[in-house]
C-alpha cells in the first residue's frame, strides 16, 4: 500500500512541478539563446534604446527571477501539499484511507525527495549550460596557473580539511539524509500549527521558529565542539544530530495526525 500511495503522491505532485519546470526551461532556453546572440553581436546592446537591449534586459531579469522562483516554490510545493493533505477540508478523505498516518508521512517525504532531486538537477544542468555557452567556464580554467593542477589543489585541500575516504563517505551519507528528510521539520511543524482552532498557517510558521530555535540550541549545546579537530568526527555527530531531530518530526508529525488531528 505503501508503494501504491508513494505512486500516487508523486503523481499528483506532478501537477504543480510539470508547469513549474516547463517554465524554467522555456525562460532558461530563451535566456541562453540570447546570451549567445549577445556575446556574438556585442553592438547590439550598445545602443540603450535599442529593442533587443531591451528585450535582453527583460529576459536577463526574468531569468533570475525563474532560477529564484524554482528554488522557492519547490519548498512551497512542498509545504502546501503536505497541509492541503490533512488541514484543508481534503484532509476528510485522506484520512478515510486504509493508510497508516506514518505510512502518509512517510510517502509524502519520499515522494518529495524524489521531486527536490529532479528540481536540483534541472537547476545544475542550466547553470553548467549557462557557464559553457557564455564561455565563462573557459576564461576560468585559462585563468588558473598552469603550475596549480587538480592534483595539487586535491591534496593541498585534503591536508587542510583532513579530508579522506572516510570523511567522503561519511559527508555523502550526512548530505542524503539532511537531503530526504529535510521536509519532516515543516511536517512537524503544520502538524502542531493545525492543533489550533484558528490561523493554523500562523500558528504553524510560530511552530517551526520554535522548533528550529530549539534544535538550534540544542545542537549547539552537543559535544561536537570536541571533535573539531576531525572532519570524521564531526560528520559522524552531524549525522547522530541529523536522524535524532528526524525521528523526533516524524514522531510529532505521526501523534498529531493520528491522534490530535483536528477537522474543525
Amino acid at each position: 500500500m505503501l508503494g501504491k500511495l508513494i505512486k500516487h503522491d508523486i503523481k499528483e505532485m506532478a501537477n504543480w512541478y510539470l508547469p513549474l519546470y516547463l517554465l524554467y526551461a522555456g525562460i532558461a532556453v530563451a535566456f541562453i539563446i540570447m546570451l549567445q546572440i549577445v556575446i556574438r553581436n556585442p553592438a547590439l546592446t550598445e545602443n540603450e534604446d535599442a529593442l533587443f537591449g531591451n528585450v535582453f534586459g527583460v529576459l536577463t531579469i526574468a531569468f533570475v527571477l525563474a532560477v529564484v522562483a524554482l528554488l522557492l516554490l519547490n519548498i512551497l510545493i512542498t509545504v502546501y501539499y503536505f497541509y492541503r493533505k490533512f488541514v484543508s477540508e481534503e484532509a476528510y478523505l485522506t484520512m478515510t484511507l486504509p493508510v497508516e498516518p506514518w505510512e502518509h508521512i512517510l510517502s509524502k517525504m519520499l515522494s518529495s525527495a524524489v521531486w527536490q532531486l529532479i528540481t536540483w538537477i534541472l537547476f545544475i544542468l542550466s547553470m553548467g549550460l549557462l557557464l559553457l555557452t557564455s564561455g565563462a567556464a573557459e576564461e576560468l580554467a585559462l585563468g588558473v596557473d598552469e603550475q596549480l593542477t587538480l592534483k595539487t589543489v586535491w591534496i593541498q585541500v585534503s591536508h587542510e580539511i583532513g579530508l579522506n575516504i572516510g570523511s567522503i563517505f561519511l559527508g555523502i551519507v550526512y548530505g542524503i539524509l539532511s537531503f530526504i528528510t529535510s521536509p519532516l521539520k515543516y511536517y512537524a511543524s503544520i502538524s502542531l500549527g493545525q492543533l489550533f482552532q484558528k490561523r493554523k498557517v500562523l500558528m504553524a510558521v510560530v511552530a517551526y521558529v520554535a522548533i528550529s530555535i530549539a534544535t538550534a540550541t540544542v545542537t549547539s549545546s552537543s559535544m561536537l565542539g570536541l571533535f573539531t579537530d576531525s572532519l570524521v568526527g564531526i560528520l559522524a555527530i552531524s549525522i547522530v544530530e541529523v536522524l535524532i531531530a528526524s525521528v523526533v518530526y516524524f514522531a510529532i508529525s505521526v501523534y498529531f495526525l493520528g491522534k490530535r488531528l483536528n477537522l474543525e
